[in-house]
């Protein structure tokens, strides 16, 4: 019976924050992307899937944003200095793309700063496959190096 009551005020006050078009209280759990057609022309779709503040299951679609992905600047080393490497890795293998510096809260655990990062914009998935499988190829070379050095000495 509490539960009920419950459940009842809280779709209450969703009911009245979509008649007065305010902001409703979304988590996303899940998220799904993927290219879609649309009147002709491919355009990139992001579902997010989720519950609302009564347990209700909803799905939010976001149409033709711009595909991208964020590096995560390692402590000691400036933006500008990351992003010239990562260009140099990009350049020749991503036919177009934009870097810029930006500073978030970690998408995983519990931080009280943000971090700094780069986010890389591509021109479509295909693209944005082909930079971070670059990236994370020249990550793992260097990898190697710094492995095969240090059992050398």
């Amino acid at each position: 019976d509490i539960v009920v009551r419950n459940d009842e005020k809280l779709t209450l006050i969703l009911e009245n924050a979509l008649s007065k078009r305010q902001e409703i209280p979304f988590m996303a759990i899940e998220n799904k992307g993927f290219t879609e057609r649309i009147n002709g022309m491919y355009h990139y779709v992001l579902h997010l899937y989720g519950r609302l503040i009564n347990g209700q299951k909803v799905l939010v679609t976001l149409i033709n944003i711009q595909v991208f992905f964020d590096i995560l600047i390692p402590d000691g080393e400036t933006p500008d200095k990351c992003k010239e490497k990562v260009s140099e890795i990009l350049s020749g293998i991503v036919k177009s793309y934009k870097i810029e510096h930006i500073k978030a809260f970690p998408f995983w655990g519990y931080h009280t700063e943000k971090k700094s990062y780069l986010r890389i914009y591509t021109n479509g998935t295909g693209e944005r496959k082909k930079a971070i499988q670059a990236i994370q190829e020249k990550i793992s070379k260097l990898l190697q190096m710094i492995y095969t050095y240090s059992t050398e000495r």
